[in-house]
């Protein structure tokens, strides 16, 4: 266990009071509809009490992180039994219930989605975020295809950040700790008038880092990253309302590429003469500078419009995300091979919604979702020495459209039924080059149809139990 986990070790220590804290206080009503002491979620699109949803969910609010130490994406491995946070080279990638993936490639999203405010997030490059702003965040175990589509093979993980209120907020704190660390974090929210409100987070933190560099001196890995993340929510009448989101992020962490041999084994080894191979922990010498950053950014609109017999959601996103890494892959002083990986990721997505409303017996959910992206290794550059090989370029590109409908029935008043179903199709292509010269390229078309049933019996107004069945569904990728 490196230094950098144990500090978050003992910072988590109170995650199973916060989870104690957050379990529901069930109430007595068992209308469905979400009452003053309910957990509510909104695993199935609609919000609904924690306790009614034939789904396997952990959940918790943003108070709960806070009072458990919460704060990195990576640091929701202790939320959640199941739930790990796994890292492939620069990737952070979440695992439920041991499925996910190894993948790392600029196209090849996770089998454990990520939402933040109801936008799908594909790029794993930019998984490793603050956890600012936070309203509630909901981890979906099991397949989900059905409502949340792409990928969702593991689970998936539902975030949702603060909404503005009708009154000032403003909220503010810093820390400092081991190795130099220190962070601040300030939100601000505040009325616009009547029917409109507007809200600010802005986070930004920093440390040496831990691994000594027996190169240069000092660290190897200090640690910057800023976040900001801003809301505006108006009321546009007739029991509607508009939500504008804008983000941006950026992380310089070179602890992933700060490397040494593992059991000496490394290229070093056959210079001559051999070099030293650095055998300790915290320690590298390496002949460049480990280099690893990114930058994220992200506009979002979703509208909703209740209709009296049903509510209408329409949701649209943009986002753009670009990371830089400098590796030295023999990991030892002598100047003997690196590479140089850049990332650009660019996605667009849409998606419309349909979901009656009320508490009848029969409720129902139908909508479309369209998603667009472009990845590509903007030229990898290996060096043999101080030569660098012919540079590799690959685009690859995405462009997938699901229609889906989701229903439940109640049999009896403790008995209901649920079924839904999923119909996804997705055009893969790739163009690649190396060295400015035309390589190949490649397409493929993937179709599936993910259905998802459950039953559920009503014990009592405190227990409930259910079985259900469900398929997710993850597209091909090229490599």
């Amino acid at each position: 266990m490196n230094k950098r986990i144990w500090k978050t070790a003992l910072a988590v220590a109170p995650v199973a009071l916060a989870t104690a804290m957050a379990a529901p206080a069930f109430a007595q009503d068992t209308s469905g509809a979400p009452q003053l002491n309910d957990i509510v979620v909104t695993a199935q699109k609609r919000e609904e009490r924690l306790q009614t949803v034939p789904v396997t969910i952990t959940a918790a609010t943003g108070e709960d992180l806070e009072v458990a130490g919460l704060t990195t994406s990576r640091d929701l491995t202790q939320l959640a039994p199941g739930l790990v946070f796994s890292q492939q080279s620069i990737v952070i990638q979440p695992t439920v219930r041991g499925v996910g993936g190894r993948g790392v490639a600029p196209g090849d999203e996770g089998t454990v989605p990520i939402y933040v405010d109801g936008v799908y997030q594909p790029v794993q490059h930019a998984n490793a975020f603050q956890l600012a702003n936070i309203k509630r965040i909901e981890v979906l175990k099991g397949p989900q295809g059905t409502l949340f589509g792409r990928n969702a093979m593991g689970g998936a993980i539902n975030i949702l950040t603060l909404d503005p209120g009708r009154d000032f907020a403003l909220k503010a704190s810093a820390s400092y700790g081991s190795f130099n660390m220190w962070q601040g974090e300030v939100y601000v929210s505040a009325p616009l008038g009547e029917g409109a409100g507007i809200n600010l987070s802005a986070f930004h933190g920093e440390d040496d880092g831990y691994i000594d560099d027996l190169v240069r001196g000092g660290k190897s890995n200090p640690v910057k990253t800023t976040a900001l993340r801003g809301k505006i929510m108006i009321d546009t009448g007739a029991d509607g309302d508009l939500k504008l989101i804008g983000f941006y992020a950026e992380s310089d962490d070179p602890t992933p590429v700060s490397t040494r041999p593992l059991n000496g084994n490394t290229a070093g080894n056959l210079a001559v003469p051999p070099v030293t191979i650095v055998t300790e922990p915290y320690q590298s010498a390496n002949d460049v500078m480990p280099v690893q950053r990114y930058n994220t950014r992200g506009v979002s609109a979703q509208w909703r419009q209740g209709l009296g017999f049903a509510e209408l959601t329409a949701l649209a996103s943009w986002q753009k995300t670009r990371s830089y890494s400098q590796t030295d892959s023999d990991a030892t002083p002598r100047v003997l091979s690196r590479s140089e990986v850049g990332v650009d990721d660019r996605t667009i997505t849409g998606e419309l919604r349909l979901a009656s409303s009320g508490d009848t017996r029969f409720k129902w959910l139908a909508g479309a979702f369209y998603f667009n992206g472009k990845a590509c290794y903007c030229d990898i550059v290996t060096y043999t020495g101080l030569l660098a090989n012919p540079a590799v370029n690959a685009t690859q590109r995405s462009k997938a459209f699901a229609l889906f409908v989701d229903t439940s029935y109640k049999l009896a008043d403790a008995l209901t039924l649920s079924a839904g179903v999923r119909y996804s199709n997705e055009l893969r292509t790739i163009y690649t080059l190396r060295g400015g010269t035309f390589v190949g390229e490649g397409s493929r078309r993937f179709t599936d149809v993910s259905p998802r049933f459950s039953l559920t019996y009503e014990m009592s107004p405190r227990a409930r139990i259910y079985a259900s069945y469900s398929k997710g569904f993850k597209s091909g990728v090229y490599n």
